[in-house]
């Protein structure tokens, strides 16, 4: 059975690898209690735009070397969930692009 770190590692590369690219970035922001999210802009199976929210942990962590080759700190994803773009943005939920 796989713990934690490697859970965490599978979920990030599958969305670094097969999900998303840095053209669907459409930035960060907070949610109501302040937690960081980042979007994405994906499509679903039925072609519809939606948008992917990730959510990360509040504190920062030191890769573990032998289970995660990036050196960078991270943060953990928390969980995934899938939006439509129209409604996620008529929330008023405010994204920050840090880069174009």
């Amino acid at each position: 059975m796989a713990d934690l770190n490697e859970i965490q590692y599978l979920l990030y590369n599958n969305i670094r690898q097969t999900t998303v690219s840095y053209s669907q970035y459409l930035g960060n922001g907070t949610n109501r209690e302040g937690r960081q999210q980042i979007y994405f802009l994906v499509r679903d199976l039925t072609g519809r735009e939606r948008v992917m929210v990730v959510c990360v942990s509040d504190d920062i962590f030191q890769p573990m070397p032998e289970t995660f080759p990036d050196r960078r700190p991270v943060r953990l994803i928390i969980t995934v969930f899938f939006t439509d773009y129209d409604n996620h943005f008529k929330k008023n939920i405010l994204i920050e692009k840090s880069f174009k």
